[in-house]
Order: C-alpha cells, then sequence, then structure tokens
C-alpha cells in the first residue's frame, strides 16, 4: 500500500501492522520525538504523527500524552530513518 509516497511494509494478514517505519525529530522540550510520515505536504514539509508508548505481545499500548498527535515539520528536521516493531 502507497500513501502519501511511503510504502507501508509488515502488515498482517487481517490488515493489522507489525512495524512502522519512524524517524526522530527535535520535540521542542530538549528531546525528540519519533515521528511517521503520514503526509507529504510539497516544498520540503511533511506532516508526522508522534508514536509514543511501547511494542507488546498483542501489539501497540500507546501511552496517551503524545502518541497519537499530529504537526507540521521539514523534511530535513527527521533524523536516524528506522523500522519500528509495534510487536515484540
Amino acid at each position: 500500500m502507497l500513501i502519501s509516497g511511503f510504502r507501508r511494509r509488515g502488515i498482517k494478514s487481517n490488515g493489522q501492522r507489525r512495524s512502522v517505519e519512524v524517524f526522530d525529530t527535535p520535540s521542542g522540550l530538549g528531546g525528540s520525538h519519533t515521528v511517521e510520515v503520514v503526509e507529504d505536504l510539497g516544498n520540503n514539509k511533511v506532516k508526522v504523527r508522534v508514536w509514543y508508548g511501547r511494542a507488546t505481545a498483542t501489539g501497540w499500548e500507546a501511552w496517551k500524552d503524545w502518541d497519537g498527535y499530529r504537526f507540521e515539520t521539514d523534511r530535513a528536521r527527521l533524523t536516524n530513518k528506522r523500522s519500528m516493531p509495534l510487536f515484540k
């Protein structure tokens, strides 16, 4: 499946994702957020979704403080590209 120019990988037969492609980006609070690109906005801007929680045997355990938060950022601020498992 192709979403905004990014291929979704690691999808189970029931449609549940096993992993997600993520990056680090500065949080503005002295640390960083782990984010997934959800939309390419053009002009080197992207909309990202924060992944905040942990992988468990039954799937992603979201920590509601930040998990799911979306914001726009410059693509150049995305570093440390990697695949993050959603299941242990």
